[in-house]
């Protein structure tokens, strides 16, 4: 039996920020397309991640670039890691997003922690659903429904 991989549920489709946007531009990007973070890509290469929280610290830095005030080694994986092994990587390191790169390092994906719940879903029982439900209003401070 073959473990279900990250490559069947990530989303393809990345939306990216430049390393030389503006955190004004990220903030506003972020904000029109409802996204809680951007992978920073250049030349399709993962260089680090931006979430709200950290934009929020450069508040009065709107002028300066993603380059000069991104996090460097960002948390990823690759397309054949399980999805198991992922949901550890994203509650072990409390992450809601985790981009996905190929052997080079280019970016190829996203799983987030919706993702992952779509994926339990799918192949769980009843009292799975329900533990996975729990969990992550707990985690991120919301409540969920589920529809059958």
């Amino acid at each position: 039996m073959t473990s279900t991989t990250v490559a069947e549920y990530m989303i393809k489709d990345v939306v990216s920020v430049s390393p030389d946007m503006t955190v004004a531009e990220v903030s506003e990007k972020m904000i029109d397309s409802n996204f809680h973070g951007f992978p920073i890509t250049e030349r399709g290469y993962l260089l680090g991640f931006v979430t709200a929280k950290e934009l929020l610290r450069f508040h009065d830095q709107r002028d300066a670039k993603m380059r000069a005030v991104m996090k460097r080694g960002t948390i990823c994986c690759n397309p054949e890691m399980s999805i198991d092994d992922a949901v550890r990587v994203l509650f072990r390191y409390g992450i809601r997003n985790l981009p996905v790169v190929d052997s080079d390092k280019k970016l190829v994906g996203i799983i987030s922690n919706i993702d992952i719940v779509r994926s339990q879903i799918e192949k769980s029982r009843p009292a799975k659903v329900m533990s996975v439900k729990s969990f992550l209003e707990q985690q991120n401070g919301i409540r969920m429904k589920i529809v059958t």
